[in-house]
């Protein structure tokens, strides 16, 4: 592919399971749509020509980005803010699960990214800044009584008179938690940045959606980009309002209420003072 994005190749044809689900049109652009097998119809366009052909495996890979963009494009892949996205679309009743999911799930994904990045800024001064902070998070003290009450319903686990799912899990965290005598969690929050457009913040945990809204919406940077579970995997990170309505994800928590503001807050603070840094080095 020559810089100016011109290519000799004038007839591009992107196939999914022998199908053909994209071509180049005319004008040049490149359009996917009619997605076999119940796909999701996408209409994606391509300010490049493209000139490949690709299963549904790759769809969910870096190829077609590669094809779009050139071979030194790099992809990376996160999970934003997740903890309380339910993983089922319940307004569907197709299978959501197996290969075949996957390949729709992936093409739809893909289709979506062709789209973004045609518009997608450019950094100017692309250089990278990287901060990183750990915050020890106190862990609960257990009396002998719930202790021995955590290990009597965890021996019933697998049996058929289970105690109920979430004393199960409760009794899990109990016991894990207890083991490390009162040894802190150290939660590690980590940020990098891109020239002063671009941040990536990294939580050891599966942040709450609206952690993530918040960060997103008071970052100093454009474009900010959470990945959970980084450094870490302290399962679920509510908010306050999640511990105090219940349910499994508080249930499981393994950092006390309060911990995921707190993490936010080290992100934000991280994010200041690497947007001021950038802006003192302008």
């Amino acid at each position: 592919m020559a810089e100016d994005g011109e290519t000799g190749v004038a007839n591009a044809v992107l196939s999914v399971d022998e199908v053909t689900v994209g071509k180049t049109a005319e004008d040049g652009t490149f359009s996917i749509a009619h997605l076999p097998k119940k796909f999701d119809q996408l209409e994606v366009h391509a300010d490049t020509r493209l000139a490949s052909r690709a299963y549904a495996k790759e769809l969910k890979s870096p190829l077609v980005l590669k094809l779009a963009k050139g071979d030194d494009f790099f992809t990376l892949f996160t999970i934003g803010a997740a903890g309380n996205v339910n993983h089922l679309d319940f307004s569907r009743k197709d299978p959501q699960s197996g290969f075949e999911e996957a390949a729709r799930i992936g093409a739809v994904l893909a289709g979506d990214v062709l789209k973004v990045i045609q518009a997608a800024p450019v950094v100017p001064d692309p250089v990278i800044q990287v901060s990183d902070k750990i915050l020890p998070i106190p862990v609960p003290t257990y009396t002998a009584a719930e202790v021995a009450d955590a290990e009597r319903v965890q021996a019933t686990f697998g049996k058929p008179n289970a105690a109920p799912f979430l004393d199960l899990v409760k009794a899990a965290r109990v016991l894990e938690l207890n083991a490390r005598h009162g040894k802190p969690l150290d939660a590690e929050v980590q940020v990098f940045t891109i020239g002063d457009k671009v941040a990536i913040v990294g939580f050891p945990g599966e942040m709450f959606a609206e952690f993530g809204l918040q960060l997103k919406e008071d970052s100093p940077f454009p474009v900010t980009i959470l990945a959970e579970l980084a450094n870490g995997a302290y399962v679920y990170i509510p908010n306050r309002v999640a511990y105090k309505e219940g349910n499994y994800e508080p249930t499981a928590a393994r950092l006390p209420e309060g911990s995921g503001e707190a993490l936010v807050d080290s992100a934000f603070d991280q994010l200041l003072a690497l947007a001021h840094r950038s802006s003192n080095a302008h």
